[in-house]
């Protein structure tokens, strides 16, 4: 994240942080996940094979770990992990959720209210910088494929606990001020999970909207996090916890390097549960 987007983040609540994927990268992930989602053409020919991705808002959501290691990695990339830090002031984050998400244009009403993300994930109302949300744009986001909108901080003023989702009725200032997230593959959206935004509708006559969208947080026993550990035993998450980095590991909250727990008898019983870990960082 340059100064300039650090500013306007700091600012406003929310930054658009372009090029964050190369497009080698980028490249694979959407030929992974072509393997996973329908073409339009086969929605088109198919609907009720692929029902699923058009069944309502979420449809088309698939979350964390997805069982494909390339995609399994990308929430913890090392490029977005130094963008979470640095918007969250801490190098002690979790990742709270991730999921994958295709939006077909003409087949659901993707149109929000503005809303707070905060009460899906905290019991007290957070500091501004305590939980930031994200979306990684897997496709071009225009004007008229359902682009996130946001108002600035700014105008909000204070955080108001009492409204989470104020309608166009109560708050018409806001819907007039709202600035949609337009961009390209391979950019990230970085907002406060006390920033009103909200999904659009998409207008597009043909379309698809592929994201990546993730949670991070300091960590802290009143945030909602993921359960990860129920997860331990899926062939998913077994597969990224030996492929990941320590840092990597500790984002879904893996002891560090240094933690206790790492005695040599913790330490050989871990590389018997995931087969390919490498235990050498953690003696």
């Amino acid at each position: 994240m340059s100064a300039g987007d650090a500013s306007e983040f700091a600012a406003h609540g929310w930054a658009f942080v372009p090029d964050v994927l190369d497009s080698e990268t980028l490249a694979e992930a959407r030929r992974r996940l072509a393997a996973i989602y329908p073409s339009e053409e086969e929605l088109r020919s198919s609907p009720d094979r692929h029902q699923w991705v058009a069944d309502g808002q979420f449809g088309g959501l698939r979350m964390w770990p997805i069982g494909d290691l390339l995609l399994d990695l990308l929430p913890v990339d090392e490029r977005i992990r130094v963008v979470a830090e640095q918007v969250l002031g801490s190098s002690d984050i979790r990742l709270l959720r991730a999921g994958y998400q295709a939006k077909y244009a003409g087949t659901v009403d993707f149109e929000q209210v503005l809303h707070y993300d905060y009460p899906n994930h905290s019991l007290v109302v957070p500091a501004e910088n305590d939980i930031i949300g994200f979306f990684l744009y897997l496709s071009d986001v225009t004007a008229e494929l359902g682009p996130t909108m946001l108002v600035s901080d700014q105008l909000r003023g204070d955080i108001t606990p009492e409204r989470t989702h104020p309608t166009p009725e109560s708050c018409p200032e806001y819907y007039r001020a709202e600035v949609p997230a337009v961009g390209p593959a391979g950019s990230l959206l970085a907002y406060r999970s006390t920033t009103y935004h909200r999904g659009s509708a998409m207008t597009a006559g043909a379309g698809v909207r592929l994201t990546l969208g993730f949670s991070y947080a300091r960590p802290a026993p009143w945030y909602g996090f993921q359960s990860y550990p129920r997860l331990g035993e899926e062939e998913g998450l077994a597969a990224f916890v030996a492929a990941a980095s320590p840092a990597q590991r500790s984002l879904i909250g893996f002891p560090r390097i240094g933690d206790p727990y790492w005695t040599a008898e913790n330490l050989e019983r871990v590389a018997r549960r995931y087969p390919g870990f490498d235990p050498a960082p953690y003696r």
